[in-house]
């Protein structure tokens, strides 16, 4: 139970602007044309180690520069794109970033299982993450 907790506490601060948006009155304006929502491949270990980080990198390669460090929902481009074994993403400000393929997986919804991720631009400008129900459309 206390894993579901860090879980769901750690996908809030993930989703930063859209967890704190419902206070702020910020909402989704458009969807992030050419990305999607993946999610983190991490042990129950990773999870609750306060000193684990997956770094965001400048280029696709384990030898290129921290541009920051992964949140539990990483924006990559969709349709994939795979540069000897990282995917193409952003950050939440916006800049290009590169991710090992090989800690990514699927985004899905724990308790909602309809729901999906969606990047998008959120009405103060930012980038940020629409979660709906599959099939809402808006």
């Amino acid at each position: 139970m206390r894993i579901l907790s860090f879980v769901a506490s750690a996908l809030l601060v993930g989703a930063g602007y859209s967890s704190s948006s419902l206070a702020q009155g910020i909402t989704a304006v458009r969807p992030l044309q050419g990305y999607a929502c993946k999610a983190l491949k991490m042990s129950e270990r990773q999870m609750t180690d306060p000193y684990f980080v997956v770094p965001m990198l400048s280029q696709p390669s384990p030898m290129a520069a921290p541009v920051g460090r992964a949140a539990s929902i990483v924006i990559v481009e969709s349709p994939p794109r795979v540069v000897n074994g990282y995917l193409a993403a952003i950050l939440l400000n916006g800049s290009p970033a590169w991710i090992s393929a090989e800690v990514v997986k699927p985004w899905e919804s724990f308790g909602k299982p309809k729901q999906e991720c969606i990047p998008s631009v959120m009405s103060n400008g930012r980038i940020g993450f629409d979660f709906r129900n599959q099939g809402s459309g808006g």
